[in-house]
């Protein structure tokens, strides 16, 4: 037991080391508005209030309660201070290290295998999305209460204590409360069974069903809880507009899509490099050969893993795990715009962790002394070096999500034809001033996707910026007829229209000498009257001297049959800025000078994943 706890803390120093470099981030464009800056359920901190709205909303098209409570927390605790939004996500993903280790060393009884599989999951890259990445405080919470749910069967297979099932229910409640990627846990722990715990020997195909069918009822409440969950979560993601189209995302594009990525994930968890925060669709299509490619890659391990199923079960086991929880976000079900997402091998990666842990410890065994033996110590020296190597790409990783600006840069470097990280680029660029900068990158995300209503109307935003006002007006109308039912450019070529029209209209000379725009009809002739309609804006503009009368002066005047004003029946009040009574001659206005008008975009949208 001694040796377990100081095998946990170094897991603990292990993973905090790679991970530290966060307290010096901030927030990010990508969705951290949504979830916290931008939102005032969560800006004002744990209340009632703010909890009846967490178990009501469908924000971020998502149903994550328990994820809201967790930011509403923070908020409460940090102040709006992102470094400790960030120092939370980390701790709870140091925690979720230290429960992954302590389930597995109970359930096989192996330490130092245990020890590097939790060390693989602590420092690997491929998790700083999650961990670094204020949004997605959803994936390290979730986890965390899977792991302790595993933790609780493990030992209820021990037991059989009432408590301990109970137990298990519970945190799988929670976990999805969090996230609903606890969909696959009653998958995880049918695996469990298989090994280590032994509850299913695998033989043939009918005996392995009739012998597995005991252990899928007893986990019916799980089976429910995921039932239930998936329902909720695709009516909120369809109601929310995040689920694609059939017509935009065919069938054989998803099919094709999610062989290369389970690829593409395997590829990255070998040799982490070009990671980005996101990844588009290649604009051709997903190649053929890539395809076929993956594809052989797919069956060719699948094979090998079944065939050693009896000897190795472990490696079926790791294969399955890997395989199975990546479902919900292999894009089957397409959710958003990504081919992939570096945050969703977060807890897939651990089925590959442990076939590699225990299939080399039993290659190391075989070519040494038997299982036991300490000539098997020698591994812990290159799986040192293995995980120090991780800890130092892990730390230049961390790095790239300082801000946005850093975020995007490394998504348009490792990636091609990203429209969408130019776009995102742009935005952030806007925000720190530099929109020369940002309309290259607005423009570039056009070439990629011609057809992106989104970067046609930034594109529109940022030229009215600069006063270019004629492109800027295109710009929005492109991007209209692009998709007309786009809120955000909606509401952005209003508030171009609000602010640059009226200043560009010039009313008559007349007019502005009686303080009438443009757009105020003049009084009918004969009327009696002359002058603005009651309630219409009055001109400014630089005067001589002094102030013309107000309207509602000049409203109380008379006027004779020919026209002309009667001084003898005007108001006896005298001009607040001169000392002439109101019905003397007022002085000439000088014409105001006209700059070109800019236009300051009086809204920061969201930035939706």
């Amino acid at each position: 037991m001694r040796n377990t706890w100081l095998a946990a803390a170094v897991l603990v120093v292990l993973t905090v080391a790679a991970f530290a470099g966060v307290r010096r981030n901030g927030f990010v464009l990508y969705d951290d508005r949504k979830y916290v800056t931008n939102n005032p359920h969560v800006r004002a901190g744990l209340t009632a209030g703010g909890v009846v709205w967490a178990f009501t909303t469908g924000r971020a098209s998502n149903w994550h309660p328990l994820t809201w409570i967790s930011h509403m927390t923070d908020e409460t605790v940090f102040d709006g201070h992102p470094a400790g939004h960030h120092l939370v996500s980390l701790l709870l993903h140091a925690a979720s290290v230290v429960v992954l280790f302590l389930w597995l060393q109970r359930a096989t009884g192996a330490l130092g295998r245990s020890a590097f599989v939790a060390a693989l999951f602590g420092v690997h890259p491929l998790h700083v999305e999650s961990v670094a990445w204020v949004a997605e405080r959803k994936d390290a919470l979730s986890t965390l209460f899977w792991f302790l749910a595993i933790l609780s069967y493990v030992r209820w297979i021990e037991t059989r204590e009432p408590g301990r099932r109970a137990a298990v229910v519970v945190l799988a409640a929670a976990g999805l409360l969090a996230k609903p990627m606890l969909v696959t846990l009653p998958l995880t722990l049918l695996l469990l069974d298989v090994w280590p715990l032994g509850r299913l020997p695998l033989g043939s195909p009918r005996a392995t069903v009739l012998r597995a069918w005991p252990l899928i009822v007893e986990k019916w409440p799980l089976i429910a809880l995921s039932l239930a969950s998936t329902v909720v979560t695709f009516l909120v993601q369809r109601a929310g507009g995040a689920v694609g189209s059939l017509e935009r995302y065919p069938p054989g594009l998803r099919a094709a899509n999610a062989v290369v990525a389970y690829v593409a994930y395997l590829r990255k968890m070998l040799w982490p490099s070009d990671l980005a925060v996101f990844y588009p669709y290649p604009a051709g299509g997903v190649p053929a050969a890539r395809v076929l490619g993956g594809l052989a890659v797919l069956v060719a391990v699948t094979a090998i893993a079944f065939g050693a199923r009896y000897r190795r079960p472990y490696l079926l086991v790791g294969w399955l795990w890997f395989l199975g929880t990546l479902v919900p976000v292999i894009g089957l079900v397409q959710v958003g715009i990504q081919s992939m997402a570096d945050r969703y091998t977060y807890v897939p990666l651990v089925g590959i962790f442990i076939a590699a842990a225990w299939g080399l410890t039993e290659i190391a065994e075989r070519a040494g002394a038997p299982a036991g033996g300490r000539s098997t110590r020698w591994l812990y020296v290159p799986a040192l070096v293995l995980v120090l190597l991780l800890d130092t790409r892990t730390r230049a990783q961390v790095r790239t999500w300082r801000d946005s600006e850093s975020l995007f840069r490394n998504a348009v470097a490792v990636t091609e034809s990203n429209g969408e990280s130019h776009l995102d680029l742009g935005i952030a660029l806007v925000e720190s001033g530099r929109v020369e900068e940002a309309i290259a990158e607005y423009r570039e995300a056009i070439r990629l996707q011609p057809a992106s209503a989104r970067a046609l109307g930034r594109l529109g935003v940022a030229l009215g910026r600069l006063g270019q006002n004629d492109e800027a007006r295109a710009r929005f109308e492109d991007a209209l007829r692009a998709d007309p039912r786009l809120g955000e450019v909606r509401t952005q070529f209003a508030q171009f229209l609000l602010v640059v029209e009226p200043s560009t209209r010039r009313p008559s000379s007349s007019r502005r000498r009686s303080g009438c725009n443009r757009a105020s009809p003049p009084l009918k002739p004969g009327s009696g009257r002359s002058g603005c309609v009651r309630g219409a804006p009055r001109m400014r503009g630089r005067r001589s001297s002094g102030r013309s009368p107000s309207i509602l002066t000049r409203r109380r005047r008379t006027s004779g049959s020919d026209g002309s004003r009667s001084a003898g029946t005007t108001s006896p009040k005298r001009s607040r800025s001169s000392g002439r009574q109101p019905g003397s001659t007022p002085p000439t206005q000088t014409r105001a000078r006209r700059s070109k008008p800019r236009w300051r975009d009086p809204a920061r949208l969201d930035v939706s994943t």
